[in-house]
């Protein structure tokens, strides 16, 4: 076999050169700091993963209870009451006094409206009350009114009246119950509002009672002090 030319091998030797500087010039940028690392195969690796709510219904035996006491209320300027309630196998992730006039808030898993408030309320627990509260909850959302009734929830029977808001897959059904709060006007509002699709309003005693939904909404307890 004829030899190789010397000028060939030399220039195979300087492209070898080459590639192991650019190698280790790569080895080194991505070992400074700053530099994006992970397993870009496994999503839950990479360095920009989002973080996600714990959405894992509470296993056999557990309890997933969401309270606020009547001290925790008087400190953000609430009156003074202790609630509580069980999301249980919702999927609703919790938080407590979010905002201005709010004592805890259910949200649910992203991708259609489904939630529950327990806000302050300084409406009048008759018919012509609960119609005006409507109106002014749901401004700007084409609330539509549905039946107000008087329905039993925890230990006493309270003034109740749905509605229907939004459009397109904005579109829910709300609850609203009045926990009135004794020798004022008001008190604490219960406000729950899931999917409505195509359907019309339904009434306080059917949502009360819908199938996935019935426990959490007769968990729910309000203690004034």
């Amino acid at each position: 076999m004829p030899p190789i030319p010397r000028p060939f091998i030399r220039r195979r030797r300087r492209r070898s050169v080459a590639s192991m500087a650019s190698v280790a010039f790569a080895m080194t940028m991505c070992a400074a700091p700053g530099c994006e690392s992970g397993n870009h195969n496994d999503p839950q690796t990479p360095a920009t993963a989002p973080a996600q709510r714990d959405l894992t219904p509470p296993a056999e035996g557990e309890t997933s209870m969401v309270k606020t006491t009547a001290a925790d209320a008087r400190a953000h300027g609430l009156p003074a009451a202790t609630i509580s309630v069980e999301p249980g196998a919702t999927g609703m992730a919790a938080s407590t006094f979010p905002e201005d006039g709010v004592y805890l808030r259910l949200s649910g898993p992203p991708g259609g409206p489904l939630g529950l408030i327990m806000a302050r309320a300084t409406t009048a627990g008759d018919e012509a009350g609960m119609k005006a509260l409507v109106n002014t909850r749901f401004t700007g959302r084409s609330p539509a009114a549905g039946t107000f009734a008087r329905v039993e929830l925890g230990d006493a029977v309270r003034p109740a009246i749905t509605c229907t808001t939004d459009s397109s897959a904005a579109r829910a059904h709300h609850l609203l119950v009045l926990f009135a709060q004794p020798g004022v006007s008001g008190g604490v509002l219960l406000d729950f509002w899931m999917p409505a699709g195509t359907s019309p309003t339904p009434e306080p005693r059917e949502m009360l009672e819908h199938a996935r939904y019935a426990a959490l909404l007769k968990s729910v307890s309000v203690r004034f002090e």
